[in-house]
């Protein structure tokens, strides 16, 4: 209705007696507008609205017509004075400022006509702050002349069409190519339009950024089938993440279900373990377990990391991730996977240092780990700290062989202690592992994995070194986060692999890492290690561990390396060892395998 009248330039008055078609916004169905002009400008209009059904007499009518006459008057004083300095298109002062509140880019176009009346191009008027800053001074200027891109795209005919149709106009996630510090780029802009008198106020936002990580975010709970939900038990409303809708089988437009529901996506044998689940946290401690979820393809295994926020004893917030675990367990030996359960459900009910042991079993339910390929072999191991009182550190390390037969390790550092250290193993462990076996390179899984913690509320800080090994070639490839630099054992002699590394993950937003490679021959060793195995009281730890790795491996081999770590410890600490064995070793061991199989011939 305020449209009519401004576009038409005639009062509107509707009453009981006037049928319309006009959907009318708010209370009030008896209604008078009045348009409101300073000289050639419409510059306002004056509303009035009447909550009670009434007709218009004609007292009434000329009344209102003397009070817009006057508030007109009013109008272009203070239009006209506002107007005397600017020298642009008559935009006011106070309108042009306003700009500079609104965040993101703001223009005022005036259009510029042809001889015919249509409109072939737009003058800036005014323009905030944030066109200032990225733009420069654009006042006074064509808007073709400034943005050719404008006409390419549709946005100049789309605000053409607003002027004369007095529609606003909106386009949300729409990609552009533009040009930015001089150089072309592809963005993603939010633009919004509307009519404002004879002119046109028009702004964008770039959402590029944003849309990116949500992008690297979703892509990452797809490769690591992971996903979060957090639930406001006071606002009675809940969030859950793109993957979380994956994991359980529900379609996102359905949004999500309250805590009560959700209890029904799992197991009905695991329904009351997600109740003391619960039970827990509403005692103020957070908790995991290992349930499983029912799906289409049957139940799946999940590993739970649940936490509350309370307020005066009571549960305010409530988070959950999930993280499907079901192909390390279809690797892994299935009585392996059973004390893993049990060790999760003892947790609920564990003390202090009952806890830490239940997590050690949890996150390390075999000490060592072995793996071969030809011409090749990765081992490790994880020592726990031997006295009581030392909580869980997240020292871990795992390895994997491809299906192209190369080996994929990883060893790492989580910061923190307890279920803090091991909430983030396992948010380090689980992603590098499922990136590595899709091919991604140790250096773009960094990146990624650094993503995923800086976007998190709470991420770890952590140190991470990740290997992958070509047999055929004999080429390492690695990359370092923070790590300790690994040592190379050739000759007798060990020597630090001083190649530079990248920085902690979870420190920097935005950070990339540097794959490194490194030719390795037989009867090397490359050997990558926490801080647990060093003597810290030496005055340089790094090269007395590199003395003594040096002298245990020419007496013995990898086989004396893992008596390094002294029996009795404070800390934790991994050691993972890559070995290229020398030929002859190699045949020893072909034989062996082959007698193996002869004899087993034999005895069938």
């Amino acid at each position: 209705m305020v449209g009519t009248a401004l576009r038409t330039g005639r009062p509107l008055l509707l009453d009981v007696r006037d049928p319309h078609d006009f959907v009318l916004i708010g209370p009030g169905a008896m209604r008078v507008v009045y348009p409101l002009t300073a000289g050639e400008h419409t510059v306002g209009a004056l509303a009035l609205l009447w909550g009670e059904p009434r007709e218009f007499t004609d007292t009434d009518r000329a009344y209102l017509d003397r009070l817009a006459v006057a508030a007109g008057r009013a109008l272009r004083r203070l239009w006209d004075d506002a107007t005397a300095d600017t020298g642009v298109a008559g935009i006011p002062v106070w309108l042009a400022t306003a700009l500079d509140v609104a965040g993101g880019h703001s223009h005022l176009l005036a259009p510029v006509h042809d001889e015919h009346g249509a409109i072939t191009d737009f003058t800036i008027t005014a323009a905030n702050r944030g066109v200032r800053q990225t733009d420069g001074d654009t006042v006074g200027r064509r808007l073709l002349d400034v943005y050719p891109g404008l006409r390419v795209n549709g946005v100049f005919d789309d605000y053409v069409r607003v002027l004369a149709q007095d529609a606003p106009f909106a386009r949300v996630g729409v990609a552009e190519d533009v040009f930015v510090n001089g150089k072309p780029r592809r963005v993603i802009l939010n633009r919004r339009a509307a009519r404002l008198g004879d002119g046109l106020l028009a702004s964008w936002e770039r959402i590029d950024d944003a849309v990116s990580n949500d992008e690297r975010i979703g892509r990452l709970e797809t490769l690591s089938r992971s996903g979060w939900a957090e639930w406001d038990l006071r606002a009675g409303d809940a969030v859950w993440s793109p993957g979380l809708y994956g994991l359980v089988g529900r379609d996102p437009a359905h949004g999500p279900t309250t805590l009560d529901k959700f209890a029904g996506f799992f197991a009905a044998a695991d329904r009351g373990l997600f109740r003391e689940l619960r039970a827990g946290l509403a005692k103020g401690r957070p908790d995991l377990a290992d349930l499983r979820l029912n799906t289409p393809n049957g139940p799946t295994p999940v590993r739970v990391f649940a936490e509350a926020d309370l307020v005066d004893g009571e549960v305010r917030l409530l988070r959950l991730v999930l993280h499907d675990v079901s192909e390390k367990y279809a690797a892994e030996d299935r009585s392996m996977r059973s004390e893993t359960v049990a060790a999760s459900r003892q947790i609920q009910l564990a003390a202090e240092q009952s806890l830490t042991a239940n997590l050690t079993r949890l996150l390390y339910p075999g000490r060592d780990l072995e793996l071969a390929t030809s011409g090749a072999r990765v081992t490790g191991r994880h020592y726990a700290a031997t006295s009581p009182r030392t909580q869980l550190r997240g020292d871990f390390c795992d390895a994997e062989r491809l299906d192209d037969g190369s080996l994929l390790f990883v060893i790492g550092d989580a910061f923190g202690t307890g279920l803090v250290a091991a909430a983030a193993v396992v948010r380090l462990r689980f992603p590098v592992v499922t990136l590595g076996a899709a091919g991604t390179a140790p250096a773009e899984i960094l990146r990624i994995v650094n993503g995923m913690i800086m976007q998190a509320p709470d991420g770890p800080l952590a140190s991470l070194l990740i290997g992958h090994y070509q047999p055929a070639g004999g080429i390492l490839h690695w990359a370092s986060a923070g790590h300790l630099q690994p040592l190379l054992v050739r000759d007798g002699a060990a020597h630090v692999v001083d190649d530079p590394a990248g920085p902690l993950l979870g420190l920097l937003e935005g950070q990339r890492f540097d794959t490194h490679t490194l030719h390795l021959r037989p009867g090397d060793t490359f050997v990558s290690f926490t801080d647990g195995v060093l003597h810290k009281r030496k005055r340089d730890p790094l090269a007395d561990f590199g003395k003594r790795v040096a002298a245990a491996h020419r007496a013995g081999g990898t086989q004396e390396l893992w008596q390094l770590t002294p029996p009795e410890r404070d800390d934790e600490a991994c050691l993972l060892i890559l070995d290229v064995p020398p030929p002859h070793e190699r045949s020893s061991r072909q034989a062996a395998r082959t007698a193996r199989r002869e004899l087993s011939i034999t005895r069938s």
